[in-house]
């Protein structure tokens, strides 16, 4: 068991959130962190959480911090696909 899984019920902070209606969260584990994931139509933008910055800022601060972000992110409007793709952001650890 890692540090986020023994730490953490995700789908339960993205819904403490509150993220508008028409979003959708997700996210995945990763071999070094946590890929966030909020999706508006077209519209998106993934939030790479890496385990250095669970394990300085602790895991729910870092999961709270991180969801904020991409909140904020929804309300100032996601930016569109590019090739596809999503834009990504980092969470470092320092």
């Amino acid at each position: 068991m890692n540090l986020m899984d023994s730490a953490l019920n995700i789908p339960h902070q993205i819904d403490l959130t509150g993220f508008p209606a028409g979003v959708s969260v997700t996210h995945e584990r990763g071999t070094q962190g946590v890929l966030l994931r909020a999706e508006q139509g077209e519209r998106g933008l993934e939030l790479w959480l890496t385990d250095e910055a669970m394990k300085m800022y602790g895991p729910g601060p870092a999961v709270t911090m991180a969801l904020s972000h991409l909140k904020q992110a929804v309300e100032a409007g996601l930016p569109e696909k590019e090739e596809g793709a999503y834009h990504r952001a980092v969470f470092l650890g320092d």
